[in-house]
């Protein structure tokens, strides 16, 4: 009887045992994975404030961009004004210059 006594404590405390280190086991485990999560809860963030920060990027040069296509809207409008301008201008000189020599050839 004794002897059963004791061989029940000592599959007892065996069994503790095993008990003790599966739990040391699982709490490393859980830290690790606690540590794991946490890490990837950082990355997030900082994925996060890139994203944020290439959309701000985008706005910033979409704001641009329609700003040089105005601008070059405006030069194309000032480029065709002083065309026409020119144009006028050498057609008037032209004129004059066919005036000139025809008076010309009229002295002589």
């Amino acid at each position: 009887m004794l002897a059963d006594q004791e061989k029940e404590r000592e599959v007892a405390q065996t069994k503790l045992t095993a008990a003790l280190i599966e739990k040391e086991q699982v709490s490393s485990d859980l830290n690790t994975m606690e540590r794991s999560c946490s890490d990837l809860f950082k990355r997030l963030d900082k994925y996060k404030d890139v994203v944020e920060g290439f959309k701000k990027n985008e706005e910033t040069l979409k704001a641009c961009a329609q700003d040089y296509l105005e601008r070059i809207r405006k030069e194309e409008q000032r480029y065709k004004t002083l065309k026409a301008h020119a144009e006028e201008k050498i057609g008037q000189t032209s004129l004059h210059s066919i005036e000139s020599v025809k008076c010309k050839t009229c002295n002589v």
